[in-house]
């Protein structure tokens, strides 16, 4: 028997499978004992890593370019074809059809079936494509930082913050924290007599507050439901990571949870252009900002313009929804 030749029709076959969304038929090509060795899980299921793509990709299609085989060995080369139908990298969904290329190889046994595989997806392809990088980027160098931001931020607000604050306070009830970070604010806030809805991006940051018995969700403004109403949203620090195309979809979509007469404090760096790396940073004008707010649908009450403690210029909105 030709094993090589058998295991290649193997492969093909196990693609097949999945393309024909026939979970049960694809997996029967692997080895119980299979490895997804490309995994950092110690043990996963490969049925639950199919399972999990198709959640993530529901019309995904594998077509084989390429598929070589020699002696227990199959490499094969597939274009990947999916609609952007879900939130990706924290990309809110397209619609977009999304072409990767991907590669895997896999060891066969004596059965021709699988026992160990690698996968490598091109993934910078995706991200170019969804112009998720910068985003995806951000998010993820926030949860390796969270530990050493937390220990620069003073617990106590500065003079300005927290006469910003107060004046967010005033609407009362609840409020919708867009970026906690640690909470801090929040804590501030709520010594005003307002209950605030935690939220962060950042897994790291919220077992932070948890920790310290402060409950908070996981919410990416671009991508998720807000929830409310709110009587006012606070998002400080936060917007100057929301790309500039973004933005105007971003304060309708806050505008929409704040109810007739609520209150949206926010603050957002001074300047021009944007900056890119680890943090990808949006800077406005005070009237280009204002603008925006005013076609999302708020008044701009009150604006100012400070420098903080580490000498960054800042400006800071209170805007109001018609009541």
């Amino acid at each position: 028997m030709d094993h090589a030749k058998r295991n290649k029709e193997n492969y093909l076959k196990a693609k097949e499978a999945f393309n024909a969304r026939d979970l049960d038929a694809c997996v029967a090509y692997y080895a119980p004992n299979h490895r997804l060795a490309s995994s950092r899980e110690a043990a996963p299921s490969i049925r639950r890593f199919f399972e999990e793509t198709i959640t993530t990709w529901p019309d995904i299609q594998l077509a084989v370019e390429h598929a070589i085989a020699e002696d227990d060995w199959v490499m094969g080369r597939c274009i990947a074809t999916a609609t952007h139908a879900n939130a990706v990298m924290g990309v809110a969904p397209t619609r977009r059809t999304i072409e990767a290329a991907f590669w895997d190889q896999h060891r066969f046994d004596a059965n021709g079936l699988i026992v160990e595989s690698w996968n490598m997806m091109d993934a910078l392809s995706i991200m170019q494509q969804l112009k998720a990088s910068d985003s995806a980027r951000t998010i993820a160098s926030y949860e390796s930082y969270a530990p050493s931001y937390a220990a620069l931020v003073n617990p106590t607000p500065a003079a300005f913050d927290a006469a910003a604050m107060q004046r967010l306070a005033s609407v009362g009830g609840t409020v919708l924290e867009i970026g906690s970070g640690p909470g801090f604010d929040a804590d501030y806030v709520e010594t005003l007599g307002v209950h605030v809805d935690r939220t962060d991006v950042t897994r790291a940051f919220l077992d932070m507050q948890a920790a310290r018995g402060k409950r908070g969700r996981l919410l990416n403004v671009i991508t998720d439901d807000l929830g409310g109403p709110y009587d006012g949203v606070m998002a400080l620090c936060v917007l100057i990571h929301v790309g500039r195309e973004q933005t105007p979809g971003v304060l309708r979509k806050i505008a929409g949870v704040i109810r007739p007469g609520g209150a949206f404090l926010v603050s957002v760096r001074d300047g021009d252009g944007e900056t890119f790396g680890d943090f990808h940073t949006v800077y406005w004008r005070r009237d280009a900002f204002a603008a925006q707010l005013e076609a999302a649908g708020f008044h701009v009450e009150w604006d100012a313009f400070n420098t903080d403690r580490s000498n960054e210029d800042w400006l800071t909105f209170l805007a109001r929804k018609p009541g």
